[in-house]
């Protein structure tokens, strides 16, 4: 989970598609069905969660293969994310949180163990500004970062008075089970656009129209040297010469 730090490592291939589901009437003087409905953020906006193998099972994040899908939840608060967990509904959803909120880790856990989280998106953190990174003590990495393969034991190491990483989250070692997408919205454009779409579709609706979020960034990973033998003597074309 190697993209909570700047730069932002942007995945050229990867897009979020923010679609509006509108009545067709409203769409009689765009030019473009399409232009009336999706809107796509720039790939320099957002950074994604990657998938990664390690000794023995994977971590990270990826969305379905079909592309992951949810009805947009804006939290701005921790009581609003407890309330919204504990509510029972049908659809899936896609919450968009602050930064602060992200790293809380046991709102996180409650995120991740959730039957109706289908992704989450978090708003950057202004990185120009040092009173707010300051104030977030975060890592995403372990309490003792390549403990397990170091040269001195864990006793030595890992054990207090030797925590290196105080500010442990061990985020990238999770196995995500949804897409997780940091966002970059310095100028705060983007989250008035969301704000004016909750609003106006989801928080009072008067009929199915809601408005949504598509994130599609699968990655597949091998899980074992013998089945990458057999993939390499299987697909019948090569990436690389």
């Amino acid at each position: 989970m190697a993209f909570f730090r700047p730069p932002f490592s942007v995945h050229t291939m990867l897009t979020v598609l923010l679609f509006f589901l509108l009545s067709p009437v409203l769409f009689s003087r765009a030019s473009k069905l399409e232009d009336g409905i999706y809107f796509t953020l720039e790939d320099e906006r957002v950074s994604f969660c990657s998938r990664f193998l390690n000794i023995s099972h994977q971590v990270g994040c990826s969305s379905l293969r079909s592309g992951t899908y949810g009805t947009i939840e804006l939290i701005s608060n921790r009581s609003e994310l407890v309330n919204l967990l504990g509510r029972r509904r049908e659809d899936k959803v896609v919450i968009f949180m602050d930064y602060s909120l992200f790293i809380d880790e046991n709102l996180l856990r409650e995120c991740r163990t959730s039957e109706i989280v289908s992704a989450i998106v978090v708003f950057a953190p202004d990185y120009s500004d040092p009173d707010t990174t300051s104030s977030l003590n975060f890592s995403e990495n372990s309490l003792c970062p390549n403990g397990l393969y170091s040269f001195y034991n864990l006793s030595r190491e890992c054990n207090d008075p030797y925590i290196i990483n105080p500010s442990s989250s061990s985020y990238a070692l999770i196995d995500w089970p949804f897409p997780v997408v940091l966002l970059r919205d310095n100028e705060g454009e983007l989250r008035r656009n969301l704000t004016i779409c909750y609003e106006t579709f989801n928080v009072k609706p008067i009929d199915d129209t809601r408005c949504s979020l598509e994130i599609r960034n699968f990655m597949s990973a091998v899980g074992s040297s013998s089945l990458c033998v057999e993939r390499q003597h299987r697909v019948p074309f090569t990436l690389f010469e």
